[in-house]
């Protein structure tokens, strides 16, 4: 049985902290100061301030979609949701979109780049405020980059099973 923490471990919070685009909330891109008030979406692997997160609870009522969001303090975290985090970041969900969705390519305004780093691809403030809250969330490539996450961490899981299983 897998242990759950109720804080998100610190020495491994510091390296999700370093993943690429995760010093910024992936939808507002507003900085995030201290990971102990971000939020984590588990289904995406993504940080959010928290007053995106608080958008995200209160839409999933009238969206119905389908996510897991934890503050990194007090969140009940599983080893599973911990990996999540280890193996999605910010700049892995958006760099998935803007590779896989055809619908967005055309609109280069929709990507902004850091300023800590040019390389850091995250969704910019209102860049899709005339799109509903659910369909930026709801449609085909953000549900295949849901199941891309999803099979990194059973993946890592599987190794880490393995490799644990020829110490015993």
């Amino acid at each position: 049985q897998l242990d759950h923490h109720k804080s998100f471990p610190k020495e491994i919070l510091k390296v999700v902290s370093l993943l690429p685009g995760n010093n910024q909330c992936i939808d507002c891109v507003s900085e995030i100061e201290t990971m102990s008030d971000a939020w984590a979406c588990v289904t995406y692997g993504t940080i959010l301030c928290e007053e995106c997160a608080f958008r995200h609870v209160n839409n999933n009522g009238k969206t119905k979609l389908d996510e897991t969001l934890k503050p990194f303090v007090n969140g009940n975290w599983s080893f599973p949701s911990i990996m999540a985090m280890v193996e999605g970041g910010n700049e892995s969900m958006v760099k998935h979109v803007h590779d896989n969705d055809r619908s967005r390519k055309s609109s280069s305004s929709a990507i902004k780049r850091s300023s800590r780093s040019s390389n850091k691809l995250l969704f910019p403030a209102g860049a899709y405020k005339d799109e509903p809250f659910c369909k930026l969330y709801s449609g085909k490539t953000v549900s295949s980059y849901r199941k891309v996450l999803l099979q990194r961490v059973t993946d890592a899981l599987e190794w880490q099973q393995r490799t644990a299983a020829m110490y015993v």
